[in-house]
């Protein structure tokens, strides 16, 4: 059994630290993350787990340039926009799809500038 010690952050930056600053698309995606038993209620255990694991990714992650294309991230666009969606992990249950914020973010913006993203889904159907 796998214990996730480390609380995710969902709001800015935390002593200077550079890590990614997660907005999600409403309340309830919010609350989603923000709870392992509701996490587990929807995904099951093991995927729930991997959800978590993967927000402390991209939360570890100074910016989205920081969030490799290879495995085990692969992190991809989905959509061009504007704004880009992308996605990390986009063949499995536990994806997660999400939207750089900024100013004027499009596919060719500087990736290592986008230090906040908007996360829009989760799931392989999302």
């Amino acid at each position: 059994r796998i214990a996730l010690r480390r609380k995710i952050r969902f709001s800015g930056r935390d002593g200077g630290r550079d890590e990614m600053r997660f907005k999600f698309k409403d309340e309830a995606l919010q609350s989603l993350c923000s709870s392992q038993k509701e996490l587990r209620k929807k995904f099951g255990l093991e995927t729930s787990l991997t959800v978590q694991k993967r927000l402390l990714w991209l939360q570890a992650a100074p910016s989205l340039a920081d969030i490799t294309e290879n495995l085990p991230i692969s992190r991809r666009i989905e959509d061009r926009g504007p704004p880009p969606i992308y996605s990390i992990c986009a063949r499995d249950a536990g994806r997660i799809i999400f939207e750089g914020m900024g100013t004027n973010v499009t596919c060719d913006s500087d990736l290592s500038a986008i230090d906040e993203i908007m996360i829009i889904a989760f799931g392989e159907g999302s």
